[in-house]
């Protein structure tokens, strides 16, 4: 494994974040390195990260307010936790310079390393962004799938339609 890989799955969930809006790096194919985006989509991804909040203080709200028994508050509060703790993850309400320096310092060298243990922790790191991304789409899916199955389940913005 070489940092060229890593750095092709970074750009790649970099492209992912910025197609959402919701992280201030974006890849600037032209310098062929990791920048800031503008401050005008700045304030894009700060509106992005405003409306996850309220989604979020609404599942939450969901599962408060919305008297069931023991199983649907459980699986309400697995719901909720999916999404505050990926927004906890990936909350970062400034742009910051040090991350963007420090990711291009990294790959600067994209020649492949020699030591065994930097080979494997590269590997790893490889599959670590594979996961990822696969958590990307099945847990979006999930949450596809219990809005059109259990539209009324508490943990999902939709529960709040129900209760009203």
């Amino acid at each position: 494994m070489s940092n060229a890989v890593i750095f092709r799955r970074v750009v790649r969930h970099l492209r992912i974040g910025n197609y959402f809006h919701c992280i201030f790096a974006t890849f600037d194919a032209m310098e062929k390195r990791i920048t800031l985006i503008s401050k005008k989509k700045e304030r894009l991804v700060l509106s992005f990260t405003v409306l996850q909040l309220v989604v979020i203080i609404g599942r939450i709200w969901s599962i408060a307010t919305k008297m069931t028994n023991l199983l649907e508050s459980i699986l309400g509060l697995a719901i909720a936790s999916l999404t505050v703790i990926g927004f906890v993850v990936r909350c970062d309400p400034f742009p910051d310079y040090a991350q963007v320096q420090f990711l291009n310092y990294i790959f600067s060298s994209k020649g492949e390393l020699c030591d065994r243990r930097a080979t494997r922790f590269l590997t790893y790191l490889a599959h670590f962004f594979d996961v990822i991304e696969f958590g990307y789409y099945s847990i979006a899916t999930l949450h596809g799938l219990l809005a059109l199955f259990l539209p009324c389940q508490p943990g999902l913005t939709s529960s709040i339609i129900c209760s009203l």
